[in-house]
Formats: structure tokens, C-alpha cells, sequence
């Protein structure tokens, strides 16, 4: 069964200014819109007033989204971390 995540990341051990990240981004930037396509990433992005970023996961339970988004390169290089996995019942705007 698929529920509705929604999970905040936050500055890691490693955070650097985004100018230090470009290397990883392109990887990130794959990884993320593999998860897209198997229909488990919904939507993601980054915060706009601090270092962070939001996304929106369908998985079983909050140990399958953190064993997913533990795979993303900008996870596994310390650069972000998970801050909160939250369930959530979408009432609007159902993702197909």
C-alpha cells in the first residue's frame, strides 16, 4: 500500500553555498528525476529563504522514504540530511 509523504531536508554536516555544490547537482538532478518517473518522487524543490528543500513521496511508511531519499547523492555527501518524514491525506489536487 502507498501512502503520501511529505519530507523536509535540511543543511548537513557538509553544506556548502550552492557554487560549492554544482559538481553533484547534475547527479542529483538524475537521481531525483529517476524517482520521478517510477512515480515515487511527486514532487520536489528547494526553500527559497533557507538552505533546505521539500518533497513529496508516495512509499509504504516513513522508513521506506527515509531508506529512498538516503540514496540521494546530496544525502549521501552530507550537503543535506533528512530534517522531518510527515504522512499526509491529500484532499486537493490528487497526484495521478
Amino acid at each position: 500500500m502507498s501512502n503520501t509523504f511529505l519530507m523536509t531536508y535540511k543543511a548537513g554536516a557538509h553544506w556548502k553555498p550552492l557554487s560549492m555544490q554544482d559538481s553533484l547537482f547534475p547527479e542529483h538532478a538524475a537521481w531525483s528525476r529517476e524517482r520521478h518517473a517510477e512515480g515515487v518522487l511527486i514532487l520536489a524543490g528547494p526553500l527559497t529563504d533557507a538552505p533546505g528543500a521539500v518533497a513529496i513521496i508516495r512509499a509504504a511508511d516513513a522508513d521506506e522514504v527515509r531508506g529512498i531519499t538516503d540514496q540521494d547523492p546530496v544525502v549521501k555527501a552530507g550537503f543535506f540530511e533528512i530534517d522531518n518524514i510527515r504522512p499526509f491525506k491529500v484532499l486537493v489536487g490528487e497526484p495521478s
